[in-house]
């Protein structure tokens, strides 16, 4: 095996079938750095590389970069010599025995009940874009979705007349939520009102549409929290992972179901029964702090 990038392809290949996008992009570009301390090691096969080799340039990496970077460089590496073993493209695993110190968990801080409802009120115009806002961050929270699945909703996705929307995940798999009052009136006035006039070829289907008629995109998500949490006077920089915590923590803060609010974020865990819908919806209208608001 004297070329080495054909099984970098092959591996990345093989883990597109069962991961995203970004998830294959982030295994790439660790796996091009780690192809060029071959180089540099004048190493002609992934299996000329010892231990040794990675653990220098995983040292090496101490001052410059984080514990957390190099500890998922080391992941990116064993999944990779996994695959090179049992394609028989290399004898042995040289990060079989590396190790790296734990890291010590910084759980994601999230907002309290009163601060996520200045959040949400912190949007106080009637122009479209800003009731696109609303109507995104009340989503968020009621939710608890990902931005993936925020940005890929078609209008088809929601369901006012039942009270739920339908996301899917990076495979395609796809879960019903239910949705609060408050932000089904912040959705259908968004739709009714502000939709049309950012529609302007009349062709997205997408739910949130950037001022141009596009969908929006991950980074205006991100800038529409921070700007929005600062306007606020919020302590805590506003993410999409604060906004998923958030509705978690609340949620459980009200005693529901820890089954439920798994299935909600899409973590279904192992062996776990699937909640019927009628009993998610029974749980999230009872332990939702604004399922009783009306908007």
């Amino acid at each position: 095996m004297t070329d080495l990038k054909a099984p970098v392809t092959d591996f990345l290949a093989q883990l597109a079938q069962r991961r995203s996008a970004s998830t294959v992009e982030n295994y790439a570009r660790d796996l091009r750095r780690m192809q060029q301390v071959l180089l540099e090691h004048q190493l002609e096969n992934w299996g000329a590389a010892d231990q040794y080799v990675w653990l220098e340039w995983l040292n090496q990496l101490s001052t410059t970069t984080s514990l957390a970077s190099r500890r998922r460089y080391l992941s990116s590496l064993r999944q990779f010599y996994r695959f090179l073993l049992n394609e028989h493209l290399v004898e042995q695993d040289p990060t079989r025995d590396l190790k790296l110190p734990p890291l010590v968990a910084t759980p994601t801080p999230h907002l309290s009940e009163p601060a996520m409802v200045q959040l949400l009120t912190a949007v106080k115009d009637t122009t479209p874009l800003a009731l696109r806002d609303r109507a995104l961050l009340e989503l968020l929270y009621a939710t608890g979705v990902k931005v993936s699945e925020l940005l890929t909703l078609y209008v088809t996705d929601l369901n006012f007349e039942l009270g739920f929307l339908t996301v899917r995940d990076h495979l395609g798999q796809a879960r019903l939520l239910p949705l609060s009052p408050v932000a089904q009136h912040w959705l259908q006035r968004y739709l009714q009102v502000a939709r049309p006039l950012l529609q302007q070829d009349g062709r997205s289907a997408g739910v949130f549409l950037n001022a141009r008629g596009g969908r929006l995109s991950r980074q205006a998500v991100w800038q529409l929290l921070k700007t929005t949490g600062q306007a606020a006077a919020l302590t805590i920089e506003v993410t999409p992972q604060v906004m998923r915590e958030s509705f978690t923590a609340h949620l459980l803060a009200h005693q529901a179901d820890y089954l439920v609010v798994m299935q909600l974020l899409g973590k279904q865990l192992p062996q776990a029964p699937v909640v019927p819908f009628s009993r998610v919806k029974a749980v999230y209208q009872a332990t939702f702090p604004r399922y009783q608001e009306e908007g």
